[in-house]
């Protein structure tokens, strides 16, 4: 599932966060939960933002996941991760010249990021 193909590539603050939740072993409802508390005090948190994004996506919230993508990378449009995963979803709903273009931009961030990357890594092992 999306939410446990996150990727490797993740700033230092979403790595903490990825590692509370291993610890505490929370439920996606809990980390959602968690997400919303942290933007209702910090609404410009993009790493927040793309963690909420993946847990919407675990939920089948499509629309809503794709809009707090589209939203980090508002915040900060050199967050390739945030591009490389709105390409996963684009590509995901068969939007596929979309998503070669977010993947295009997260590779000219981060050129580890390429559009045959496959999302590898797990948040919530």
């Amino acid at each position: 599932m999306f939410l446990t193909q996150l990727l490797t590539k993740l700033t230092p603050f979403t790595q903490s966060l990825c590692n509370a939740n291993r610890q505490t072993v929370l439920t996606t409802a809990e980390e959602k939960k968690r997400y919303l508390a942290i933007l209702q005090q910090n609404p410009q948190d993009y790493s927040v933002r793309h963690l909420l994004a993946l847990v919407l996506f675990e939920e089948g919230k499509i629309r809503a996941a794709e809009e707090q993508l589209r939203r980090a990378i508002t915040i900060n449009p050199d967050f390739a991760a945030a591009h490389h995963d709105l390409g996963s979803l684009l590509r995901e709903t068969g939007r596929i010249a979309e998503s070669e273009a977010s993947f295009d931009r997260a590779f000219l961030l981060e050129p580890p990021f390429s559009s045959d990357y496959a999302l590898d890594s797990s948040c919530t092992t």
